[in-house]
């Protein structure tokens, strides 16, 4: 047996080992466990059914709207800085995206009400789409670990995150406003919001809101970040109308505008940081729009069926980037994409035995231009994306403690482009191509007592290729440019987990110990050949089989009716499959952006009355030195020796000064650290003041 796997095996059996001391010292040590809490009556949704976090075999973590507003997160990436097996990577200010179990971009699925918001141009690594979707608008973000390919198809391999919008009130008969603004002074970020609710008939009600986001340059540590400012502007508005018998409609219309969003570490205004290099551009600037409309009908009142579920989508994404470079060259690109999507689900029980079954189709039109390109912009011009799938999971209550579920997924996917460029002659081709992919999972719950459950599976995921796969003309990392690769398969992954979730009136456990095999993964390489301008030209392929492994765990325990503390810790390893020379055969290599050893403890004090509360959070990172290959090469990103550990603390609390008006504040940084997250393309912020006002009339 090779080191590596004797590694891989002591860590399998230590996590199994630890799992299993938590389960027997909470049961043992077990008070009254009939309780039922708050923490228990969580329902989460993006299973498809609505379950509570004690009747779900995955690791799951919820951040609702009292706490995004309570921690003033000013953006969706913001929120999964807490998450366990997290890390939130931003190539600008207020932009990124998480990287979950290992993975980014187009590995991960962002869900909006249950709706994809993944699309065929979604590419990888940090990235700006998560942003689209604006925190005040959120109720509650659901996060669930692991493949849910069998559930949603392709992409969603490190997680799934559903982001859930607030609905209006029915039973809101008075008009209802709520005045937000919130401001900053390192991060210079200034926001006004206003939203209404009120209910237009004793079944309807509707719920408009808008805001405006002015981010300004980023104060970090004892340096200013200059050009990383820009305006965002969001509004939303969600119609509901109740029918007898369960029935309900919902209208709901998104939209946000970015503009003039500059990617800093591209140009000659980056900071360098722990000898990462400026870049050589003049400006890059991006104004990204997208919006979400969808009319859906529901109910989950049936006496036949469990629930019915059908969802109508529409969705337009258009992104404009502007780069003007040395030379007094300049290009114009961007491309639009418009979505549109059906949603149809339901299912049965039959004695012990619960059926869920659905189908789902998208299909995304692309536009694409450059005005260095007549062939394509950034990918393919005149063309489409289309997903066709179905599915089946059976829930099966095998004993009165036991649970067993079982899943099978076939997608159908198919893309046509009609204007592609050739790599090699530079003319125009076409495309035409479809995948095919079956998936299966089988997951198995035991519940201990009435607030543990121990749960163990194997997920399949996959993940198609999508546009920016097979069609990308662009700038990549550092002194990078890829080029088409049109004859690129499906990526596979199988997922093991064995996990430890506890729910009581004083305590809230979440551990979990998971392993990950990555076959067939599309993987970048330089072809030993440069542009004109001196980039490097990389291509793809699937040659990237690996594997990744860690553990997380989160626990909150009540220490006093006023006093609680949280602690969380996550820990990954994995590698891959790379090449990383021109010319060089296949190496085993680190994972990129390899997330290191995090970890955060702290502790909330909350007043007798409950009208203030005060919560010192430590937060840090571990070195992060398991560098691949071409993180080696993301001069402007990664510091050569890795990316140094940071410690920090922040100090949040918040005051009620009636029921109409309270006070969220925050000290972040407050020993104004110049610290960068792993693979960013900016520095985060220094020692930052923040407040935010919530004003209810």
């Amino acid at each position: 047996m090779s080191s590596v796997q004797s590694l891989k095996k002591r860590y399998v059996v230590q996590t199994a080992y630890l799992i299993t001391a938590f389960v027997l010292l909470n049961y043992a040590f077990a008070q009254d466990t009939s309780l039922s809490t708050a923490m228990e009556s969580i329902t989460i949704t993006s299973r498809k059914i609505s379950q509570s976090m004690l009747e779900i075999p995955y690791s799951v973590y919820t951040v609702d709207n009292d706490e995004i507003t309570a921690k003033n997160y000013r953006t969706t990436t913001d929120i999964f800085r807490d998450v366990p097996g997290a890390m939130s990577q931003k190539t600008s200010h207020g932009q990124g995206s998480p990287f979950l179990r290992g993975f980014t971009g187009f590995h991960n699925l962002f869900l909006v009400d249950g709706i994809k918001l993944n699309n065929a141009v979604f590419r990888s690594g940090p990235n700006q789409y998560w942003n689209t979707v604006d925190p005040l608008s959120v109720q509650r973000m659901e996060i669930v670990m692991g493949p849910s390919s069998v559930l949603f198809g392709s992409d969603g391999i490190g997680g799934t995150v559903n982001a859930i919008t607030k609905q209006p009130n029915v039973d809101e008969d008075d008009p209802k406003f709520t005045m937000f603004v919130q401001g900053t002074n390192a991060s210079n970020l200034n926001i006004q919001g206003l939203a209404f609710e009120k209910s237009i008939t004793l079944d309807s009600a509707i719920r408009v809101s808008a805001n405006r986001k002015d981010f300004g340059d980023i104060e970090s540590g004892e340096s200013v970040l200059p050009n990383t400012g820009y305006d965002e502007a969001n509004f939303d508005i969600k119609w509901l109308h109740q029918f007898n018998e369960g029935w309900n409609v919902t209208f709901a219309h998104f939209l946000t505008h970015q503009q003039d969003v500059p990617r800093t570490h591209k140009t000659v205004f980056s900071v360098p940081f722990n000898g990462t290099e400026i870049g050589s551009e003049l400006a890059r600037n991006l104004d990204q729009k997208r919006q979400l409309t969808y009319f859906r009908v529901k109910n989950q009142e049936l006496s036949l069926l469990t629930h019915f579920n059908a969802v109508l989508s529409f969705q337009q994404q258009d992104e404009r980037r502007h780069r003007v470079r040395t030379g007094d060259r300049i290009d114009n690109q961007g491309f639009s994409v418009n979505t549109i999507g059906l949603i149809l689900d339901s299912g049965v029980t039959v004695n012990d035995l619960g059926i869920l079954f659905g189908t789902d189709f998208y299909r995304d039109s692309i536009s694409s231009f450059s005005s260095s390109n007549i062939i394509q912009g950034p990918v393919a011009d005149d063309a489409s994306y289309t997903t066709t799938a179905g599915y089946t999971e059976l829930h099966w209550s095998a004993r009165n403690n036991l649970k067993l579920i079982a899943g099978l997924r076939y997608s159908h996917i198919s893309t046509r482009a009609k204007q592609v460029e050739e790599p090699l002659t530079k003319q125009v081709i076409s495309i035409d191509k479809s995948w095919s992919d079956l998936v299966g999972s089988f997951r198995a719950q035991y519940k201990i007592g009435a607030s543990s459950i121990l749960f163990a599976g194997l997920s399949e995921g996959f993940r198609a290729p999508n546009l920016s796969d097979l069609t990308r003309l662009d700038s990549a990392r550092s002194n990078e440019f890829e080029i088409p690769s049109v004859n690129l398969d499906s990526e596979n992954f199988v997922s093991y987990e064995l996990g430890y979730r506890k729910r009581d009136t004083k305590a809230s456990i979440d551990l979990a110990v998971y392993y990950t095999n990555i076959d067939n993964q599309i993987i970048l390489f330089p072809i030993g050949e440069v542009t004109d301008n001196g980039e490097i030209i990389i291509t793809k392929s699937n040659q990237g089989d690996g594997y990744i492994y860690g553990s997380d765990i989160s626990y909150t325990y009540e220490l006093t009716q006023h006093i609680s503390s949280h602690f969380g810790l996550s820990y990954q390893y994995g590698k891959t499959k790379s090449i990383p020379q021109a010319g060089s055969v296949l190496t085993e290599d680190y994972i990129s952006r390899l997330m290191p050893l995090s970890g955060q403890l702290s502790i909330k004090f909350a007043s007798q009355r409950a009208n203030w509360w005060i919560e010192p959070q430590i937060q840090g990172m571990a070195k992060a030195d398991k560098l691949s290959a071409r993180d080696k090469t993301d001069i402007q990103r990664i510091p050569p020796n890795g990316t140094p550990s940071f410690m920090l603390l922040h100090i949040r609390g918040g005051y009620e000064f009636s029921n109409q008006i309270s006070l969220n504040w925050a000290i972040e940084n407050l020993f104004n650290k110049n610290y960068r997250v792993h693979g960013s393309g900016q520095n985060e912020v220094g020692r930052n003041l923040v407040a935010s006002i919530i004003w209810e009339f």
